[in-house]
């Protein structure tokens, strides 16, 4: 066994700091994902981009050209950028850019930590809003600040540690149904996520401490099927939404149009998306799409990984996700005249 020292999350943050109008960037962009969730703004939320992040210029390159889409159509959607640095393995794998940021199982989390708050600093300074799975809860007092919109991943819902971690967020947490397809996990953390709570932590200079949080509101569902199929037919989102609403939880539901919903199979996926767009309601809170510059995904055993395809799951091509972008708000501008014309 080997201990290696790291860079306290005050040392790190030093090396990239932030302006008053980069926080107060990060802060309107919490407001305007609080108020969809809770429907007080009538747009939807879209959480779109990689699966993983694995090349910080691929990750840039992506995020200006999803920058341009979401100025275009602001007025219709709030487009989140996916930038997961951490990814969850159910057995082995590469386990993201912070645990092997040179993807040779180095495992060189000091430069994973810094890599990746360079990351988030550069998304915020283009004012492009970050989502981030929280998988390892000593990470994210290097990156909280940045954070628009986090997610507890299938794997770890029912992890009365990740429900603390989320109760404490500044910013709104989905929690997602178990790999097995169960929602009553999720729902479960809805509920401790709301609670207080005090658990081990580790303050801004790296000393171990005790953290009470006040409870997360913002706390919500994500659809993610299982690996018996898809759960987010429109009866079940109904269903399931009513369901929340009766315990008095947020109602509004994430569809993640990937994993258990698509088979993880990209094409499905962008099937999918499209399926459910005529069937928009204030039950469904937004999509959630994989996305990046080139089609599919890549093997990290071949001799030189290429910056622009994904390394763990496949992904839509940025031709596909830019026309999956405008058919989205397309239907939605239709629904909105409709409903205008009949009120």
């Amino acid at each position: 066994m080997i201990d290696i020292s790291l860079p306290t999350p005050k040392q790190v943050k030093e090396h990239y700091p932030l302006s008053q109008e980069d926080l107060q960037s990060v802060s309107s962009a919490r407001t305007q994902v609080k108020n969809i969730l809770h429907g007080k703004d009538s747009r939807l939320l879209l959480v779109i981009g990689p699966c993983s992040i694995h090349s910080i210029d691929g990750a840039l390159e992506y995020a200006s050209r999803l920058k341009k889409l979401s100025e275009k159509h602001q007025e219709t959607l709030q487009i989140v950028m996916r930038a997961h640095v951490e990814k969850p393995r159910t057995r082995l794998g590469w386990k993201g850019l912070i645990s092997d940021p040179h993807l040779n199982k180095t495992s060189d989390i000091h430069t994973g930590l810094h890599r990746a708050r360079l990351l988030f600093t550069e998304l915020v300074k283009m004012r492009l809003p970050i989502a981030m799975e929280l998988l390892e809860p000593l990470t994210l007092p290097y990156l909280d600040d940045l954070i628009t919109w986090g997610s507890i991943g299938a794997r770890t819902v029912s992890s009365q540690i990740h429900r603390e971690l989320s109760s404490s967020c500044s910013f709104p947490v989905g929690q997602k149904n178990s790999i097995e397809g169960s929602i009553d996990a999720a729902i479960n953390a809805m509920h401790a996520t709301l609670s207080p709570h005090s658990f081990f932590s580790i303050d801004q200079m790296g000393h171990i401490c005790a953290r009470t949080s006040a409870g997360n509101p913002d706390t919500h569902l994500v659809l993610r099927g299982s690996d018996h199929g898809p759960n987010c037919t429109p009866e079940i989102i109904k269903a399931t939404s009513q369901s929340l609403a009766q315990q008095e939880l947020p109602h509004r539901i994430l569809i993640d149009c990937g994993h258990g919903n698509s088979g993880r199979d990209h094409t499905t996926s962008l099937t999918l998306c499209k399926q459910l767009i005529p069937h928009l309601s204030e039950n469904i809170l937004g999509f959630m799409v994989e996305s990046y510059l080139k089609e599919g995904r890549q093997s990290m055993h071949t001799p030189t990984i290429a910056p622009d395809i994904s390394v763990t799951d496949p992904c839509l091509s940025w031709e596909q996700t830019s026309a999956l972008i405008e058919t989205i708000v397309t239907s939605r501008t239709t629904a909105t005249q409709k409903q205008k014309i009949y009120s």
